[in-house]
């Protein structure tokens, strides 16, 4: 993943208490924030999870949200890497499916095309019993979830470190996320199953 100058490549693990294997969600932002210091913009991008209302209010409360990593581009050289401290469990007590299965978050820029487009699959993410016989959620926790990003968004932009899709190349420049939106159809994750 290529992070332009005045950008952040950031990755938040996922530790479930009863399992060996971390799960990640990733993301980028944009630097629009006078913060220089890479631990400091790690630890500003992780607290917008913490929020009242945000990404942890839905999470499973066996689970160890953070530390984020943040990857912070410069004007040559590799990126500098910073770390927030500590992170925090999630906030519902949820019998949830295996890790496998997990909400799909679709995120979307006003730039058209697939390469701006971008996806989160959140495990324990969701009650087991939310879920019908085809894995589809039932429409309140849906609109739950959904309003969970709205809030994360919300504090990622207000926080001035706004969600971007970033790309394999240099040669795109990074879309700003304008929706971030919940599939009531939970996804699978088959390649990524350990062998």
């Amino acid at each position: 993943m290529v992070i332009p100058v005045g950008y952040i490549g950031w990755s938040m693990p996922l530790r479930h208490s009863g399992l060996a294997r971390t799960a990640y969600i990733t993301g980028g932002s944009k630097k629009e924030t006078a913060e220089n210091d890479a631990n400091a913009l790690a630890a500003l991008i992780q607290s917008q999870f913490f929020i009242a209302d945000s990404f942890v209010s839905r999470m499973n409360n066996e689970v160890l949200v953070g530390p984020l990593t943040a990857r912070v581009a410069q004007d040559g050289g590799e990126p500098i890497v910073g770390q927030a401290a500590g992170g925090g469990l999630g906030l519902l007590a949820l019998e949830t499916p295996p890790p496998n299965v997990a909400v799909l978050v679709r995120k979307s820029t006003n730039l058209g095309g697939r390469k701006n487009r971008g996806r989160w699959y959140i495990p324990w993410y969701c009650a087991e019993s939310d879920l019908n016989e085809l894995g589809v959620m039932g429409s309140g926790t849906v609109a739950a979830i959904q309003s969970a990003m709205n809030v994360l968004r919300g504090g990622l932009n207000a926080s001035g470190v706004p969600l971007v899709v970033l790309h394999q190349t240099s040669l795109a420049v990074p879309g700003i996320v304008g929706s971030l939106t919940t599939d009531s159809l939970v996804a699978t994750q088959r390649r990524r199953l350990g062998r």
